[in-house]
């Protein structure tokens, strides 16, 4: 199986038996699937209010990152937390841009130990970015730009890694 990412794999992870005994076993018919591909669909639910109440978890986090609240755990703990919600939740609502950018982050978070300045700028610049794209409801990928900010995001993610000597987490 093959990952969207040019040159990886995608791991696949089997299910624990603990996990499968509640899930059940068996296949879903295709005309449940469709249905349920149907349903979310034609779902008009505004992901604005929702990604809005992550966000402002995000920029809590954030101010008590800054004022030195709890330790490095406790405050990368507080900052994952808000961005685990909207990267699981924005593409269900068509926000890829979204869903992409906080798995960069999501994944940046995962790579760290210490909270320091240049953690903060990179995770407010992010919060600030996504509360633009959410505000004037840009779904999809954002084409060029969406493209751009995904690529300086992951370029600031990078030259902080390459700073701290870190390897980043497989995301």
């Amino acid at each position: 199986m093959t990952s969207d990412i040019p040159g990886e794999r995608a791991r696949i992870i089997k299910a624990s038996p603990l996990l499968q005994a509640k899930v059940g076993s068996g296949t879903i018919t295709d005309d449940v699937v469709e249905k349920m591909q149907q349903v979310m669909d034609e779902t008009q639910i505004d992901f604005a209010p929702m990604a809005q109440k992550f966000l402002d978890q995000l920029e809590d986090a954030l101010k008590k990152a800054q004022a030195g609240n709890g330790d490095a755990a406790l405050q990368i703990a507080r900052m994952v937390e808000p961005v685990m919600q909207i990267k699981g939740n924005a593409g269900m609502f068509g926000y890829e841009l979204v869903g992409s950018l906080a798995g960069t982050v999501l994944n940046f978070l995962e790579s760290i130990k210490a909270v320091d300045k240049s953690v903060l700028e990179i995770v407010e610049a992010h919060h600030k970015t996504l509360s633009l794209i959410v505000k004037s409801k840009m779904t999809g990928s954002g084409g060029a730009h969406g493209a751009q900010l995904q690529n300086e995001l992951q370029d600031a993610c990078k030259r902080y890694y390459t700073k701290m000597g870190i390897t980043p987490a497989q995301p």
